[in-house]
């Protein structure tokens, strides 16, 4: 249990990423084994597939108690490790790559986020029979992965402000949105698929139902069955407000109980199973904001340190003597965003200002002003004005939006990337049926 956190993670990676791929090489002809993908001038081998689907179906046994046999993992697991393959080939002929300095970077931080040192790091994934140099490599491969589709997809998706007003004005009820989480099942169709595939893939649906009525685990029948993205996750979708959900969902999900799955859903992808893990009402958003002004001197060649927090003592006494705030940054503070309007920041939220502004001006009481105190941009003295709660709802609302369009169009955009890097390599598969749906 204490190393819970470090086993999931390490759960993600090996699913969604399937790193670890040993035949990024050409084999040597002391290598007796089968080759399964040719892809450009690298391979996979059976025994590189038959590793990895070990590992999956390992984690699933440790976390869930039983996993999906060989064969039924082969083919999605052996799907992956040809995106992952062509994806670490496009970020090196873009140069997208990850030094050691940099993946020694990568491991302190994630030994830190477990509240471990490194050498402990080392020693529990040890004592959970994971090998770290196994660990850094898949370490290293995500980060490269990730890195070519935030230059490559992500970072050329661009959203208006009108998009993101539109889908506000399409939301019900915005501050009162509950939120779902659900996990899916998606039985694929392909494009232009005469009646008898609908048939086929309307039945497989059905039976998948009837497994999950008869009470077998919704996410193992994911990771079996769906062609879904979150498939090898088992079909988490996570957190969505209905409004975020294609609205084929957003009128199931409401008819379902926590726990319960829905009927047979049909889209022009194929046929739909979504079960409603947990459900939780929107609250309202309060932040505090503060109201405060600042007289700023700037250290700098001509402006010592000292000298800067003996002019601020100067008039740090005149204020306790009753002189006027508005009138002194006007004619001293050196911010010149704030000294046309005596020194006034506005209202502000948590998070505006430097740390060290900001813990000083959280201290204050109403009115109050600070002693001289220095920040990276030089000595300042400050007074908070007032305080109020702030509803930041439909802020949050906003943010939400954008971030909901940002994850749509990167869904849509990632799906078309990858494919495009399919066309573009030769592909060749030994075995008919390894190829995937």
């Amino acid at each position: 249990m204490r190393f819970r956190l470090i086993m999931r993670h390490l759960f993600f990676i090996a699913l969604v990423n399937a790193l670890g791929i040993s035949g990024f090489q050409a084999h040597s002809a002391e290598t007796l084994d089968k080759i399964l993908v040719e892809i450009n001038n690298q391979i996979i081998t059976e025994s590189e597939l038959q590793k990895r689907i070990a590992d999956i179906r390992a984690q699933l046994i440790k976390r869930k108690g039983s996993a999906p046999s060989v064969q039924q993992l082969r083919k999605k697991v052996l799907d992956r490790m040809v995106l992952d393959m062509l994806q670490i080939n496009r970020a090196s002929q873009y140069g997208i790559k990850l030094s050691k300095a940099g993946l020694n970077k990568r491991i302190e931080s994630f030994a830190a986020q477990n509240k471990l040192s490194v050498p402990q790091l080392r020693q529990a994934l040890l004592q959970d029979g994971v090998n770290f140099i196994d660990f850094r490599e898949q370490i290293r491969r995500e980060t490269i992965i990730r890195r070519a589709q935030k230059r490559l997809v992500f970072d050329k998706i661009k959203i208006s402000d009108h998009e993101i007003q539109q889908f506000l004005n399409n939301q019900k009820k915005a501050t009162k949105d509950s939120r779902y989480r659900l996990s899916h099942i998606l039985i694929a169709v392909p494009e232009a698929a005469d009646s008898k595939a609908l048939q086929q893939a309307k039945s497989k649906a059905r039976k998948a139902l009837e497994r999950l009525q008869s009470g077998e685990a919704f996410d193992q029948l994911a990771v079996e069955l769906s062609s879904g993205q979150k498939a090898l996750e088992g079909g988490d979708l996570g957190w969505r407000s209905a409004s975020e959900l294609p609205s084929l969902f957003e009128s199931a999900v409401k008819t379902l109980n926590k726990g319960e799955v829905s009927d047979i859903l049909q889209s022009p992808s194929g046929f739909h199973l979504i079960k409603l893990t947990d459900k939780k009402d929107q609250q309202r958003v309060l932040v505090e904001e503060t109201l405060a002004r600042h007289i700023l001197i700037k250290v700098d060649a001509l402006t010592s340190d000292e000298a800067a927090r003996e002019k601020l003592e100067v008039l740090h006494k005149q204020l306790k003597s009753g002189a006027d705030f508005t009138a002194l940054a006007k004619q001293h503070s050196e911010d010149i965003g704030s000294k046309g309007s005596g020194g006034n920041l506005g209202w502000s939220v948590p998070g505006s200002f430097v740390p060290q502004f900001e813990a000083v001006m959280k201290s204050l009481k109403k009115n109050q002003i600070s002693r001289p105190f220095k920040s990276q941009f030089g000595w300042h003295i400050i007074q908070v004005q007032d305080r109020r709660q702030s509803d930041k709802t439909r802020l949050v609302a906003r943010n939400k939006a954008y971030q909901t369009i940002q994850q749509s169009k990167a869904d849509e955009a990632l799906e078309l990337w990858l494919r495009r890097l399919r066309d573009e390599a030769y592909i060749k598969y030994h075995n008919a049926e390894d190829k995937a749906d």
